[in-house]
């Protein structure tokens, strides 16, 4: 995406919303981040239609042909081959890798558990909840599963290393960095991607706490969900709106009906036509 139309949209996206001037930088970063997802993610959908000898809708005319020409360069579809290859690899009889999280990345959804369960999620809970089957509770991909059985073994090992209870009378915990520091261990590596972890792992070297990862900014986050509440109270008055709606177009049709049954009471008592 060229750099001046991510310039022109952060200007209409700073038109709509309000932050500190210091957090100016950690938002364009994001916002930066947020854009190349969506526009790949985009991009993809183009190529699909394309695939299918379709057009995508709403497209600039050139830029359509210049993604054209791009799809059909050996280069391209090499790559795309071999990413193709690596998302069907069996990885030496172990089965092709597979999770629960969809399209969600392995970062955001650790900022959703952490917005759901007011904690920040060691690196071991957020292998669990991606990779275990919503339906069925098991977790299918084998290697995680190998992962996940070591990594709770030596978390119970270090519980029951501990004093039964902590000085606040509370059972032992597993210290968030420690057990993020046991996952890194036990989790093989690829061209510098945890498993079942994606980048997150470089992250978290680079940063040790998950809390510091998804908690970065107290006065970001406390902008981000402002404008959250602002759309949900929006979502809600459309709601009330089209609750109002439909009560009141009832009404009317009530009344049409009681208005038409009276009219045709009206009619049936007036005497017939005498005239020849």
């Amino acid at each position: 995406m060229p750099r001046e139309d991510r310039d022109l949209w952060f200007k209409q996206f700073a038109q709509d919303f309000n932050w500190e001037r210091d957090l100016t930088t950690e938002v364009r970063r994001m916002f930066d981040v947020e854009m190349a997802r969506e526009f790949s993610h985009t991009v993809n959908q183009w190529k699909q239609k394309w695939v299918l000898g379709e057009t995508p809708k709403c497209i600039n005319e050139k830029v359509y042909e210049g993604l054209k020409d791009h799809w059909i360069q050996p280069a391209t579809k090499k790559t795309s081959s071999t990413n193709s290859n690596n998302r069907n690899s069996r990885r030496g009889g172990k089965g092709i890798s597979t999770h629960n999280a969809g399209s969600t990345s392995f970062f955001t959804r650790g900022k959703q558990l952490t917005t759901r369960d007011g904690v920040a999620p060691d690196h071991l809970t957020l292998m669990e909840d991606t990779h275990t089957n919503k339906k069925t509770k098991e977790i299918q991909d084998q290697v995680a599963k190998q992962v996940i059985e070591v990594c709770r073994k030596r978390k119970d090992e270090y519980i029951l290393s501990q004093p039964p209870l902590d000085d606040d009378g509370q059972p032992p915990k597993v210290p968030l960095e420690l057990m993020n520091q046991i996952v890194l261990e036990e989790t093989p590596k690829t061209k510098g991607r945890i498993f079942g972890l994606g980048k997150l792992g470089k992250r978290t070297r680079s940063h040790p706490t998950s809390s510091y990862m998804y908690n970065r900014d107290p006065e970001l986050e406390r902008a981000l969900q402002e404008k959250d509440d602002r759309i949900e109270v929006l979502e809600k008055l459309m709601e009330e709106e089209k609750q109002a709606n439909k009560k009141r177009d009832e009404e009317i049709a009530k009344k049409d009906a009681e208005m038409a049954k009276f009219m045709q009471d009206v009619l049936s008592r007036l005497p017939p036509n005498s005239s020849s």
